[in-house]
């Protein structure tokens, strides 16, 4: 790649050293990582006791920045319990492997899952697709107000490390619901 520059109002005086200054720049290929939350719809009602199926969507974006996930490297989704719920088993999606953590820096400890894919050896996630569905199902254990879910994406190269992405606005996203007392659990 070629960059220019120019300084005016200061007194140079090596000029004939200005021109064809070149530098090397590193450039990386990586995917670029995008999550939605894709269910419920936004706003939805949900009694006090039910199961609500937290949908979430990762891609890799289409942008003019994104290249495949290759094989070995993988994309993580972290989903946050949303307050006044539980989980109520573990997620599912296919290829995705999950565990329960916990992040104490919140009071109270704020519980996630924290699920992984990886593109397999003889794979990859072109730009513009989508990786396998994840769902979250959480049980409603109050009788009112709202309640907002998380969800982030990040993707790891083959040694583990993060990728670095070219738009980060994209890699997080939530959806708020609201909670009504279930008439049968007074």
């Amino acid at each position: 790649y070629a960059s220019t520059a120019a300084v005016t109002g200061n007194t140079d005086p090596g000029v004939a050293n200005n021109q064809n200054i070149e530098r090397a720049i590193t450039t990386y290929k990586a995917a670029d990582l995008k999550v939605a939350i894709t269910g419920p719809a936004p706003d939805s009602i949900f009694d006090q006791g039910s199961v609500i199926n937290y949908q979430v969507q990762a891609s890799n974006s289409n942008s003019d920045f994104a290249f495949d996930l290759n094989p070995g490297e993988s994309a993580v989704v972290r989903f946050t319990q949303p307050q006044g719920t539980t989980f109520k088993g573990s997620p599912s999606g296919n290829d995705w492997q999950c565990t329960t953590g916990s992040d104490s820096s919140t009071t109270p400890a704020t519980v996630y899952y924290e699920c992984v894919y990886t593109v397999p050896a003889n794979g990859s996630l072109a730009k513009g697709k989508d990786l396998p569905l994840l769902t979250f199902p959480v049980v409603v254990n109050v009788k009112d107000g709202s309640s907002t879910a998380l969800a982030t994406v990040k993707g790891k190269n083959t040694g583990g490390t993060d990728i670095v992405e070219a738009d980060l606005s994209n890699n997080q996203t939530d959806l708020t619901v609201k909670f009504v007392a279930n008439a049968k659990m007074d």
